[in-house]
């Protein structure tokens, strides 16, 4: 893709349409803003900021790493005291807790050999506990140890020993739970300061997925019902969770009851193109819960965590053509995505009308799972391809001339009109093609293959 090329989608489709050279088109251009018609002038000036923003990025390839999550690399130890012996048990403990965050998988540890954790700390600092705590071996712990891993690192290590990775980019996963703990029946809202929904955020804090609650107000109770969050139904708990995500994220539905005797759970995972339903029961309701996280995050972890390819495999580039980009913040908004995503190895520019914009991606892995891993994302709703513009009369008459100038060479070969029926023996059997093509054929059929049209997925940006 060259320069002047990059040049004519980014400027010429902007500028106002008519005949004439490039001057005679700025002129007009300029005598549309000097007109002083706001509105003109506005849409004018934010295509051309639009291109000019898109044409200072389109020679610079994104990296597929964007920013962390807030904290993706970062756990919390408790510890006993500052000793060595100590510091480098909580090490190998949030080791262990990165391995399982990054790979997307719970029993992670059973599958790969972990090196030793030092080599993979960056930073880590003490802060004291404001009570002492015991933990399940009875010891007092009066510390907190917070350490930064090195996460680019243990995501190598992985890809490595041809294990999946789950990268930077994930999405927030909106949880609706319906709750009867004995005393009452309720939906938990965001407000809720309980020791469940408590232990509900540090399990997915510790697998490292963002969460969101609902405030179950006027508005949701409106659409969503406590059978619809029971039952897991997917069409009205999409409707109501569209006020809290951008696009159709995922949507986890569950249930957390005291039966008398323990706790049961009931929980429906949503995804754009996949639903998945599990249940877990027992009397200590924070096992419930880790249990159940653990399946929860190892399922999304299916969808979103990317195994590459092989090093010497060569993965053909996707185009994706995404409408709603019509300013620079969305055009920010809609690369920053694609480029952070764990499966993109590089992002690049092929089209901007200022209306759309066209990208080109280099995968980290095959096509399947990268569409795949967009689809369930639901950052971008997958849209259906613009119809084709109709050819106007002139282009249709000069396509026909063309048509018949290719033919006469044919007639005049063999003194017969070059149909069908000339190409077709007496009876009615095809004529066999030629044992073996000659060098200028293969190479016209080399070149009609490489000129034929490429395939292009449609999005959208969510409104």
């Amino acid at each position: 893709m060259n320069r002047a090329a990059i040049t004519g989608y980014g400027i010429g489709s902007i500028l106002p349409s008519g005949h004439g050279d490039g001057r005679s088109r700025r002129y007009r251009a300029w005598r549309v803003m000097g007109a002083r018609i706001p509105l003109l002038a506005r849409m004018l000036r934010d295509r051309i900021l639009l291109a000019a923003g898109l044409l200072a990025c389109v020679l610079v390839w994104s990296q597929a790493w964007a920013q962390a999550t807030p904290g993706l690399y970062d756990v919390r130890i408790e510890v006993a005291d500052e000793s060595t012996a100590e510091r480098n048990r909580a090490f190998a403990e949030g080791l262990r807790e990165m391995f399982v965050r990054l790979s997307g998988d719970s029993h992670i540890a059973q599958k790969l050999s972990l090196p030793p954790a030092t080599g993979f700390v960056k930073q880590y600092s003490y802060q004291p506990l404001p009570e002492p705590v015991v933990n399940d071996a009875g010891e007092v712990m009066n510390l907190a140890l917070r350490v930064q891993y090195n996460g680019h690192r243990i995501a190598r290590l992985l890809q490595q020993q041809g294990l999946p990775v789950w990268g930077e980019h994930r999405p927030t996963l909106i949880l609706w739970l319906l709750v009867r703990d004995g005393k009452r029946r309720y939906v938990m809202p965001a407000a809720d300061a309980s020791a469940i929904k408590a232990a509900l955020e540090a399990a997915f804090r510790h697998r490292g997925v963002p969460l969101r609650w609902p405030l179950y107000d006027a508005a949701d109770r409106k659409q969503l019902s406590t059978t619809d969050i029971r039952g897991g139904f997917r069409e009205p708990l999409q409707a109501a969770s569209a006020r809290y995500q951008h696009g159709k994220g995922p949507i986890l539905a569950g249930s957390l009851s005291w039966t008398g005797r323990g706790w049961q759970s009931e929980w429906t995972l949503l995804l754009n193109q996949a639903e998945k339903r599990w249940s877990q029961g027992g009397r200590d309701y924070q096992r419930v819960i880790r249990r159940s996280v653990d399946a929860i995050v190892d399922a999304m972890a299916e969808v979103y965590a990317v195994r590459e390819l092989a090093p010497d495999a060569q993965g053909e580039p996707v185009f994706i053509h995404v409408a709603g980009i019509a300013t620079t913040e969305a055009y920010k908004r809609g690369s920053d995505y694609l480029a952070s995503m764990p499966a993109v190895k590089r992002l690049g520019l092929v089209h901007v009308d200022g209306r759309s914009v066209e990208f080109v991606l280099h995968l980290r892995t095959d096509r399947k799972t990268f569409l795949a891993l967009l689809k369930n994302d639901g950052f971008l709703i997958e849209a259906e391809p613009p119809p084709k513009k109709e050819k106007s009369a002139p282009e249709a008459s000069a396509k026909m001339a063309a048509n018949k100038a290719e033919k006469k060479p044919a007639e005049a070969m063999t003194g017969k009109s070059a149909d069908a029926s000339a190409l077709t023996p007496a009876a009615g059997k095809a004529r066999a093609a030629p044992a073996s093509a000659t060098p200028g054929q293969e190479k016209s059929a080399t070149a009609a293959k490489a000129r034929s049209p490429r395939q292009v997925y449609y999005f959208r940006m969510p409104e």
